[in-house]
């Protein structure tokens, strides 16, 4: 009996070095299972700062030039809106300047046909005074000042010596 009890000792030991030696086995894999977590965790860790680091460059280049951008379209807009503030007067006094040459038109057709009444009225007066001025005889004319001037040179000549 004495021999089955050490071999069962025998085998109770050999069965808990078995345990044993399976538990240190899974301890082992458990123990590189959490190192291949740790290795992968850092490696995650490090390429989350890396990715802040680089969209932290990315915001320090880019912000400035938004904010230039934003200040360019900015003034373009303030810009945009003064020319059409411009170009608005410009068409009110264009349309100003339209309604200034409809006046002045309407004033000459109104001018135009006064003188057409007035040539129609007075046409007859006016041919005759043209005809009459067509019968002067402008030869005879000339040649009675130039006898008047004969006739009165030789008196004021006479006149000048008595002054």
């Amino acid at each position: 009996m004495e021999e089955k009890k050490e071999m069962n000792n025998a085998q109770t030991e050999k069965t808990q070095g078995d345990k044993q030696e399976g538990l240190e086995e899974l301890l082992r894999q458990i123990l590189e299972a959490d190192k291949k977590e740790v290795r992968y965790a850092k490696l995650a860790a490090l390429f989350s700062f890396g990715l802040f680091v680089i969209l932290l460059i990315v915001a320090a280049i880019l912000v400035p030039k938004v904010v230039s951008t934003l200040a360019t379209v900015n003034s373009t807009i303030i810009t945009a809106g003064q020319t059409i503030e411009n170009a608005n007067g410009t068409i009110e006094q264009a349309n100003g300047a339209i309604e200034g040459i409809n006046e002045m038109t309407s004033s000459i057709t109104g001018t135009s046909e006064n003188m057409n009444t007035m040539l129609t009225d007075n046409s007859q007066s006016l041919t005759d005074a043209v005809e009459k001025m067509n019968n002067i005889d402008f030869e005879g004319l000339n040649k009675a000042i130039q006898d008047l001037q004969d006739a009165v040179g030789p008196f004021a000549n006479l006149m000048k010596k008595f002054k």
